[in-house]
């Protein structure tokens, strides 16, 4: 990926997009689990060993896929999709003016990705492929995920985990939260 801004252009370290169906919401009083479901997008780019020092370049947004397209690859995205951040790095401005645009994958799983935003009004531009990491999911128990899944998009309903991790979060947490299934998805 190449990371453009202030007239210089340079490769970067690293590019990653993935996404989250996130399980849990807070209705105001507690957290539910399994009602409001949706998918979270997070690219995150690392422009060169400085990017992660404060006011350094590593530009990274989130938001919620909604609605999810029907081909996520070949896909746009403004600061009009819901719960949209965007920020040029840690302890840096944010960026406005984003259009984030998916343009296919390739063999290796990679998503062609073209960034646009301004940086205090200067111009910022990222683009080339990116790292996709594929659909990250806790769920309290593993056979949870295929109806979440399916509820978020019919056609992600028959992927089977590719990773799994249990996580205990200690005797701290309330008993329903205490233990979850971290699973990850590769995407066709």
């Amino acid at each position: 990926m190449e990371f453009s801004f202030q007239g210089e252009t340079q490769t970067c370290l690293s590019a990653r997009l993935g996404l989250s169906l996130e399980t849990e919401s807070w209705d105001g009083k507690d957290w539910v689990y399994g009602k409001e479901l949706q998918v979270m997008v997070s690219l995150e780019v690392m422009v060169d060993e400085d990017s992660g020092e404060d006011g350094a370049a590593a530009p990274d947004a989130h938001w919620v896929m909604k609605p999810i397209p029907a081909d996520l690859f070949h896909s746009e995205w403004d600061d009009s999709a819901p719960e949209f951040e965007a920020w040029f790095g840690n302890d840096a401005p944010v960026l406005e003016n984003n259009r984030i645009r998916m343009t296919g994958r390739n063999d290796a799983g990679q998503v062609q990705v073209e960034w646009t935003a301004d940086c205090g009004r200067l111009p910022m531009k990222c683009s080339g492929w990116v790292d996709f990491s594929g659909l990250a999911m806790r769920v309290r128990q593993p056979e949870d995920a295929p109806g979440f899944l399916k509820k978020v998009h019919p056609a992600w309903a028959k992927l089977k985990p590719v990773e799994e991790e249990m996580l205990d979060f200690g005797a701290a947490m309330p008993e329903n939260r205490r233990v979850w299934h971290s699973l990850r998805f590769e995407l066709p």
